[in-house]
């Protein structure tokens, strides 16, 4: 496309009509204007507008906040005219932003107790069969005692080998890969030997949580109860996100707009 010098030209008018008149002839017209200050510093005394800068820090606030809530806002509707002052466009997103923020502190603070909780039902899950007060395990002063998983093949074999050593295990339940959880309990002195025997049938050793005090069978109940109510509270609290940004997203878009 050629390109057109383009001749001196004045456009007097009301100051408070510059924006509604480069909108309409200047911007995507394709002219391409010159800093006329620089243009002609020695003739005029001219002097340039001074530039506000918050509306565009606002605009990219409140692109910011339109992302983080999903919100297609490009092809919105037609371009209005509003009347607002940057105070008032600043107000209403600090508002929204501010409830929004209070609503996701929320959820991450409840996804985070559930994600903890989630984590003890993996290390509880195994035991909730086993009707015993754990604490009376850790006490025992003439006894300790494994807990962990055995193949099913080999435990008859690890029964049969340890029979004579004044040792008891206690069989709790079968997972899905055909290993039985038990409960390994044997006297100080012969506790070694015994050890010798869980590692020749390969016994895997799981170690219980320092926190895992009590009936392991009432944790679990606590466990899934907890699990439940903090399912139940998020849910709800989600919901309540999802209708404040329903209610707030015209508004956020003629904010952008």
């Amino acid at each position: 496309m050629a390109v057109e010098k383009m001749k001196l030209l004045s456009i007097t008018g009301k100051e408070e009509n510059i924006d509604i008149f480069i909108e309409k002839y200047l911007l995507d017209s394709g002219i391409q204007t010159e800093d006329a200050a620089k243009v002609f510093e020695k003739g005029w005394k001219l002097t340039n507008f001074k530039y506000d800068s918050k509306p565009k820090e606002l605009l990219k606030e409140c692109q910011n906040l339109l992302d983080k809530c999903e919100i297609n806002y490009e092809n919105s509707r037609e371009i209005q005219r509003f009347e607002y002052t940057n105070e008032e466009i600043e107000n209403n997103l600090k508002d929204i932003s501010e409830s929004l923020l209070t609503i996701d502190s929320r959820l991450d603070e409840l996804n985070k107790k559930y994600e903890e909780e989630k984590k003890k039902e993996l290390l509880v899950k195994d035991t909730k069969d086993l009707d015993i007060d754990l604490d009376a395990l850790y006490n025992m002063e003439y006894v300790k005692f494994r807990y962990g998983k055995i193949a099913k093949e080999n435990i008859n074999r690890l029964q049969n080998s340890i029979v004579n050593l004044n040792a008891i295990i206690h069989e709790m339940s079968v997972d899905d890969e055909d290993n039985v959880w038990i409960i390994c309990v044997a006297t100080r002195e012969n506790s070694a030997k015994v050890d010798s025997y869980l590692n020749l049938f390969k016994f895997e050793r799981f170690y219980l949580p320092e926190e895992m005090k009590g009936n392991p069978k009432k944790l679990w109940l606590e466990t899934k109860n907890e699990i439940e109510r903090l399912e139940n509270e998020i849910d709800e609290i989600q919901g309540e996100k999802t209708q404040f940004l329903k209610k707030h997203k015209d508004e956020l878009i003629e904010l952008y707009e």
